[in-house]
């Protein structure tokens, strides 16, 4: 087959270009190929870490359930070693902890509590402090307690960590500053919250005493 003159002009353009970019081009095709394969097996290793993570999870409530401590500490154990890079684990040990206090293993429920802690999860490590200082509390160490919750509290628990503190502060018999937190938790609790309710009580059982001081 032959070519006329401009035809083979452009067959030489073209090697001469294949020539000084071909070895760049294939390299930037295989990059982007290895990008996007590497890019869907990660997406497809998070996938598969979530739905084993959500059956040790599964397992997990089982065993709250049927009040199976040994079971419980396992569970939450594998969620977290196995599967720390799930959300799973977060609540799993939140679970767990609630279930260990139930079931008076206070230390193990104290060490999940803090594993969460240590995580500073956005969404989860705010309510871990919030209970292990609760626990604290329940456990007469009080003074432990507050210090978890001293400094500013993270958006949207600032009544609730209001509240523990006042708790925590009449616990330790300053009752003066236990009044100003709840005082403070029940000025950012609206009035329909069912924990505002709870506030009034405690403030209307020392009021006698304010009166009287």
């Amino acid at each position: 087959m032959t070519y006329d003159l401009e035809e083979q002009e452009q067959i030489e353009a073209i090697k001469a270009w294949w020539a000084k970019w071909g070895n760049t081009l294939l390299t930037i095709i295989t990059v982007v190929l290895l990008a996007v394969a590497s890019w869907q097996a990660w997406n497809w290793y998070q996938r598969h870490q979530a739905m084993q993570a959500a059956g040790v999870f599964e397992a997990l409530q089982v065993a709250v359930r049927q009040q199976q401590p040994s079971q419980v500490l396992d569970a939450s154990a594998r969620l977290n070693n196995d599967y720390g890079g799930t959300a799973y684990a977060d609540r799993g040990a939140l679970l767990a902890a609630s279930a260990l206090v139930a079931l008076g293993e206070n230390d193990a429920a104290r060490q999940r509590l803090e594993w969460v802690m240590n995580r500073k999860h956005a969404a989860f490590a705010p309510v871990a402090r919030l209970r292990l200082a609760t626990l604290l509390l329940d456990s007469g160490q009080p003074a432990e307690g507050l210090e978890l919750l001293s400094g500013s509290a993270p958006q949207g628990f600032g009544a609730l960590y209001a509240d523990r503190r006042g708790d925590l502060l009449y616990a330790l018999g300053r009752t003066n500053d236990a009044v100003a937190a709840w005082q403070e938790a029940q000025q950012e609790l609206p009035a329909a919250d069912p924990l505002a309710a709870v506030v009034s009580l405690k403030l209307e059982a020392l009021a006698p005493a304010q009166e009287g001081a």
